[in-house]
This record gives C-alpha cells, structure tokens and sequence, in this order.
C-alpha cells in the first residue's frame, strides 16, 4: 500500500542483502514514513496493516471491504481527490531505480529445445533429467 501511496519501492535506499534493514523492520518496527497529503483513512489503513501484532492486521477481504465503502463515501472520495492532487505537487522528482533493483527471468528459446517426447506425459523424471535438458537448451 505505501508503494502505491509514494509510487516508489519501499526502503529504496537499502541495499537487497541489507540484514540491518530486516532488524530493523522486525525488531525495531521499522515503517516507512507515511507522506504528507496521504488521505487520513488510506494511512489509517496502512498503519493497521503494520500492526506489531499479525492478529490485529486486516485480512485482504478485510482490505478490500473497506475499499469499497471508500468508493461510496463522498467525504472520502474527495479526500482522495485532494491528495492525488497534493501528491503530484510534491512528488515530481522520481527515484532512478538501479539495475540491481530489477529481476528478471531468463528467456528460454523453446523453437531449438531437444525434444521431450520420450517422455511419456505422466511419468516421472529425475531432477537431474530437468537440469540436463535445461542446460541443453542454454548452450
């Protein structure tokens, strides 16, 4: 939810293998500051889903409840509105994401695959079957 508020990745100026940001986050309770111009109830939200406690944050039903009586709630509905409108103001300048910040899968060329077609459709092949057949199709 703070991804969609802000429109950046949450603890951005961490690294991935950063353990201090894990204890931070677990034993500190660590959160993200909630920007100004956030609507009051998306950031009550936000702070119930940070709860200390899994038992008291709400379930994605729970969530997805409240976002609907939001879509019918005029006083909300303009509280959204203002904040949009505050939030592109203030957030022009957009973090540069670094190449080490985005995964990415590995293309497999399936037109030059050797052929699977010994394999019957139920039976079982070995791990070392899959890892052979892939590294065939790497090279």
């Amino acid at each position: 939810m703070w991804e969609i508020s802000s429109g950046n990745p949450v603890f951005s100026d961490y690294k991935d293998d950063d353990s201090s940001l894990k204890i931070e986050i677990c034993l500190k309770e660590l959160r993200p500051n909630i920007l100004k111009g956030t609507a009051t109830c998306y950031a009550e939200l936000l702070n119930k889903c940070w709860d200390k406690n899994p038992i008291n944050r709400p379930s994605a039903i729970e969530i997805h409840k409240t976002i609907l009586k939001w879509k019918n709630n005029i006083e909300n509905l303009t509280e959204f509105l203002k904040s949009d409108k505050e939030m592109v103001i203030e957030n022009n300048d957009f973090n540069i994401i670094e190449d080490s910040m985005i995964y990415t899968s590995n293309f497999i060329n399936y037109i030059n695959q050797p052929s699977l077609e010994h394999v019957a459709s139920n039976e079982i092949i070995s791990i070392e079957e899959v890892i052979s057949y892939l590294n065939k199709s790497s090279s």
